[in-house]
């Protein structure tokens, strides 16, 4: 008895058509370059558009004809109005569980506004799955000339880019160096508002202290908005700030012995972790300390805190990103400006009217 031996042509494998993915790997770039390229699309440079036709025809890339007849259709159904791509440059991912996050604020504030100025903005996060200079290679392979940066977090090295080709802004952030123009609260005019507050509340012996990676990212305006209220009163005995290292594990004990040196009622600070900690060792608002905190979004329902706009000022980016394009040709090399935007104090528990009397405890003893 024979056995049955199956026709030939059944054992063949078929062979899988080639894809834009299938092409960007070769070439070692997002398929969506690939995809863009392909189309002869303006955003990608003409060097890439001819390197990606030319490995294409290699690797016998073939054009689907009813992707593109469905494709045309839709298009002239609903004709494409034409944007520019922006790079929305951020330090540390966002994830779901982030939706009340300031970066996420600002991304939401910039998505929806974007289309109305013609943008197109794309996330990229910098770290070491994405180096500086691979971000450059990615917005020069698609031809992308528009830039933001919202790196907002406390250590943040300057991106290498190529600035001479690139039209951008910083949103939030003094710390880079980066040649571009910057939209930010008003870190000064904060300062002074919590100076001013806390002395409405009687407050005298007031003190600032702030992360030294905070005040390198608000441009040293937290500090320069807390003199401007408080030297002209103590000409002779002004308190300096304190510029805490949050990585030592004696923040706390530091921070407590410059409290009871300079004999303070009442402190002004971004750091929530000193606050909570603090707290844990019982050292109670207003009794011990009055707090006023500068950074507002990231704060209990008692303490008293300077509150910023996060989605005005990510408007306010898209807008001022649309100036400096339609001034490309009129003022290429134009003055960068700094859009500071105002911010307000929301008064609660933590620096209610000062108690009469002494300090409720001792705090050098306490946190130590």
């Amino acid at each position: 008895m024979s056995a049955h031996i199956p026709h030939a042509r059944s054992l063949e494998q078929p062979i899988r058509p080639v894809t834009m993915r299938d092409i960007a790997a070769r070439l070692g770039i997002h398929y969506t370059t690939v995809s863009l390229a392909l189309k002869d699309s303006p955003r990608i440079s003409a060097t890439t558009r001819k390197l990606v036709w030319q490995i294409a025809e290699s690797m016998g890339y073939q054009r689907n004809p009813l992707v593109e007849a469905f494709n045309h259709r839709r298009l002239a159904i609903q004709p494409r109005v034409r944007t520019e791509a922006v790079a929305y440059v951020v330090d540390s991912p966002l994830g779901p569980g982030d939706s009340g996050d300031v970066r996420c604020l600002l991304l939401e504030a910039v998505r929806a506004v974007a289309p109305t100025f013609g943008f197109s903005p794309e996330v990229f996060v910098t770290g070491n799955d994405l180096r500086p200079s691979r971000v450059d290679s990615i917005l020069r392979f698609r031809n992308t000339t528009f830039i933001m940066l919202a790196c907002l977090g406390e250590t943040f090295n300057d991106l290498e880019l190529d600035w001479r080709r690139l039209i951008g802004l910083r949103i939030g952030s003094f710390q880079s160096t980066a040649p571009l123009d910057i939209v930010a609260p008003d870190y000064y005019q904060a300062a002074r508002l919590a100076v001013r507050h806390l002395r409405q509340q009687g407050y005298r012996r007031i003190g600032l202290a702030l992360s030294a990676s905070s005040d390198r990212r608000t441009g040293g305006f937290w500090r320069a908005g807390y003199a401007a209220e408080t030297r002209p009163e103590f000409p002779h005995s002004a308190i300096d700030p304190l510029l805490l290292d949050l990585s030592s594990q004696a923040t706390a004990a530091e921070f407590a012995v410059w409290v009871t040196h300079h004999a303070l009622d009442a402190v002004i600070t971004e750091n929530t972790e000193i606050v909570e900690t603090c707290r844990r060792h019982g050292v109670r608002c207003p009794d011990a300390l009055g707090w006023v905190c500068l950074d507002g979004d990231r704060v209990g329902p008692h303490t008293t805190a300077i509150r910023t706009d996060w989605n005005l000022i990510g408007r306010t980016a898209v807008q001022l990103l649309d100036i400096r394009r339609q001034a490309i040709h009129t003022e290429p090399f134009g003055n960068l400006s700094n859009c500071l935007l105002p911010v307000t104090l929301v008064s609660r528990a933590s620096s209610a009217p000062k108690p009469t009397g002494p300090h409720a405890c001792d705090l050098a003893q306490t946190l130590t």
